[in-house]
């Protein structure tokens, strides 16, 4: 079998003996290898670093409680959150390996399947540099509950 000598990374597109890649979990060797892996990491945490994420997906991001929960009530307008990632000139999957979503879940956001949390939503507010009332109709009911809690406290 040729996976046990070696194959061609698909990234760097340079053939390397089977001890330079990973191995799936079927026991095959899996592409890109192991120095790209580590190039393509250390980007991603660059990127979630850059936009003021933590570096590390699985890890409690710190965030303003009640931001969270008055975006929690907005509902969001799929087509205007698609416009707002494509004014960005970015993919589903280049959103989705920043803030570490799964495959679909972008997806189902942009077509109305589904809902983004408030923190989840607060994250695409900030990485696409736009506005609650841009991607949303009802900005009125978002402002209304900023106000009603009271002052910010950090």
């Amino acid at each position: 079998m040729t996976d046990t000598i070696g194959r061609t990374c698909r990234r760097c597109n340079i053939y390397k003996p089977a001890e330079e890649f990973y191995l799936t979990t079927h026991g095959k060797l899996r592409s890109p290898c192991k120095t790209c892996m580590r190039e393509i990491e250390r980007e991603y945490r660059n990127k979630r670093l850059a936009l003021g994420l933590s570096s590390r997906p699985g890890y409690a991001i710190p965030k303003r409680q009640r931001m969270a929960q008055a975006l929690a009530q907005v509902v969001v307008n799929p087509q205007k959150l698609t416009e707002a990632r494509q004014r960005r000139r970015w993919t589903q999957a280049d959103v989705q390996e920043i803030l570490g979503l799964s495959a679909n879940t972008l997806n189902n956001w942009e077509t109305g399947r589904r809902t983004p949390s408030g923190e989840m939503l607060a994250r695409l507010l900030l990485l696409y540099a736009v506005s609650v009332p841009r991607i949303t109709d009802n900005a009125a009911a978002f402002r209304a509950s900023l106000q009603r809690d009271g002052p910010e406290e950090d």
